[in-house]
């Protein structure tokens, strides 16, 4: 699919503003983008902008407009000389993206097209009507060849051409409606956007598009660019002053930070399959992603799978940190019908990868349990080393007693090593046959943090001879039942019995409303994985976090350790521990 942008000198400034959005949401676009403008004015900007983003950049040029400026004549005039130069040019769908139309969610581009192709449709986008007459509101996906299925539109001048070619030329009968990504207004000129609140009112939450917003508000709300601490409150929403930090407006994780990051862009659009809370190893020189794929029956109707589906889907990732195309699906263990593995953390020892999930029956009364694997030399399969009988887990799925999730395992003194938990801090160790033989519990101390349990996390990092770091989650009620997550580090002793030496007291990143967020999912930053960065010198560097976000995508976060380490606290008092064998 092509995007086609086009713009005129009265909407410049928002088409690049539309453009670095979408940039700030994806990092990268994998499609090809059309900037068309008229001969006479100055293109640049935009194509600078457009080359920052989309992965090429063509340039369609016509001749001014010197006929009736009175709308619709000059906007028809435009699509007509576009639709033609593409058909002549390209054999490809392409995207009609005016500048009212703001981008709300990453991967949006992604979404459509693969709406658009699984439709099967030569047309797509949000068929709407006004006054009683039905169309294809303009901001559409086009088949290439346009003029075999659209003449009337492609000669109108009084009448818009998306209205034209609806009633005469009889394209809603070839057109997908995917009207709940593009939200249209079709009797409004404008909509202004003044707070989130808006949001909520005005948009609903499969849109990855909405369309009619001329003025950049909804810009400036999306970027938290408008609406005071007096304003949110006046609206009856906590604001960051209200100090209420389970309702404070977080903006997206990517502009929580001054450091590197970004999302993870998956070839699947995310409203069918979601790939979330990821894991990160290195192996013979590469780095992989490991993530939840979750497949669900409502967002793919045409899938075999008999109910929500969560297995594992490996990706490589490249030194830019995007992904390659195609992952790596191995084959679970399946001992139940509708088995699950969830949140897969991933250590890599002594050449082979271990991987540890959340493991439970749908639709069995079973509590989920913590089972912890290999991945076989091939890639092919996972292959289950053990599920210990340890606290609620059980070795037998019927025999649990209650649910146990978040177990961190790592290998430490040529034994593995679990953190059980981290509020109070709990360790236990196996023996070669995954038998729990000792136990270190430490006595529970007061944390410097206040959004909730801490709990794990990833699989611990060396940095000294003393100190292993993880990063951890916590959660706090945001709107009942659905929870905000926080991101934050600590570390701890590498000798026994592992007691918490230092922590962030304030959270590295939080769960966002503004992040891409479609199935309703509760506000979440889940980190499963990190791995060390080092410099040429062989020096700590940084940490690469990987982690889910709003249980619908994956992202990512280079942390300096400098600026980490500044940020840490110390863990005050003497603190005991009890040893049981």
């Amino acid at each position: 699919m092509l995007v086609v942008i086009p713009v005129c000198e009265k909407d410049a400034e928002l088409a690049i503003r539309n453009i670095e959005h979408c940039l700030t949401l994806d990092g990268k676009c994998e499609f090809k983008a059309i900037v068309a403008t008229e001969r006479s004015f100055d293109s640049q900007p935009v194509l600078d902008a457009a080359a920052r983003y989309f992965s090429g950049v063509d340039h369609c040029v016509y001749e001014d407009y010197k006929g009736d400026p009175q709308w619709p004549r000059p906007q028809n005039y435009a699509w007509q000389n576009v639709a033609r130069w593409i058909e002549q040019k390209y054999r490809t769908p392409w995207f009609w993206w005016e500048q009212d139309a703001i981008v709300i969610k990453p991967g949006a581009f992604a979404t459509l097209a693969y709406a658009h192709k699984h439709g099967g449709r030569d047309f797509a986008g949000a068929v709407t009507q006004l006054m009683g007459q039905f169309y294809l509101a303009g901001v559409a996906i086009y088949p290439w060849n346009i003029s075999t299925y659209a003449v009337n539109a492609l000669l109108t001048q009084a009448e818009p051409w998306d209205k034209m070619g609806s009633s005469r030329d009889g394209i809603l009968r070839r057109t997908h409606d995917i009207s709940p990504l593009i939200c249209h207004v079709p009797d409004r000129g404008n909509v202004h956007f003044k707070t989130h609140k808006d949001l909520e009112r005005q948009i609903p939450e499969t849109a990855v598009i909405f369309h009619k917003c001329k003025d950049g508000s909804l810009l400036d709300v999306l970027q938290n660019k408008e609406g005071t601490s007096d304003e949110l409150e006046a609206e009856g929403l906590p604001s960051a002053k209200s100090g209420a930090k389970s309702s404070v407006l977080y903006p997206s994780f990517t502009e929580q930070t001054k450091y590197p990051c970004g999302y993870f862009t998956f070839p699947t659009p995310l409203h069918l399959t979601c790939y979330y809370n990821c894991s990160i190893a290195e192996h013979m020189g590469s780095r992989y992603l490991f993530t939840r794929r979750h497949r669900h029956r409502i967002y793919d109707p045409s899938s075999s799978v008999s109910d929500n589906s969560s297995d594992l889907a490996i990706w490589k990732i490249r030194p830019n940190m995007t992904l390659e195309s195609t992952p790596s699906l191995p084959l679970l263990p399946q001992r139940h019908r509708n088995e699950q593995w969830e949140d897969p953390r991933v250590v890599s020892h002594d050449g082979t990868l271990y991987l540890s999930f959340s493991n439970w029956v749908h639709n069995q009364k079973w509590p989920g349990r913590q089972s912890f694997t290999r991945l076989s030399a091939d890639w092919r399969k996972v292959e289950v080393v053990w599920e210990p009988n340890y606290g609620n887990n059980a070795s037998k799925h019927e025999n649990g007693t209650g649910w146990e999730k978040n177990w961190i395992w790592f290998p430490h003194e040529e034994w593995w090593h679990c953190i059980y938990s981290i509020e109070p801090h709990v360790v236990f160790k196996v023996n070669a046959d995954g038998t729990p033989v000792q136990t270190f519990t430490n006595k529970p101390i007061t944390l410097p943090w206040e959004h909730g349990e801490i709990r794990g996390g990833t699989p611990p990092i060396k940095i000294s001879d003393d100190e292993y770091l993880c990063f951890f989650h916590s959660c706090v009620m945001w709107q009942k039942p659905k929870r905000r997550y926080f991101m934050g580090a600590y570390t701890f002793s590498t000798k026994a019995p592992f007691e918490i030496k230092r922590i962030t007291p304030t959270p590295i990143l939080a769960g966002s409303e503004l992040d891409y967020r479609v199935l309703g999912s509760p506000l979440v930053i889940f980190p499963n994985g990190a791995l060390p960065d080092y410099d040429e010198k062989g020096m700590l560097e940084g940490f690469t976090v990987v982690f889910g976000v709003n249980d619908e995508n994956c992202g990512w976060l280079k942390m300096p350790w400098k600026d980490l380490e500044k940020s840490m606290v110390k863990v005050k008092g003497k603190k005991k521990f009890f040893s049981s064998i």
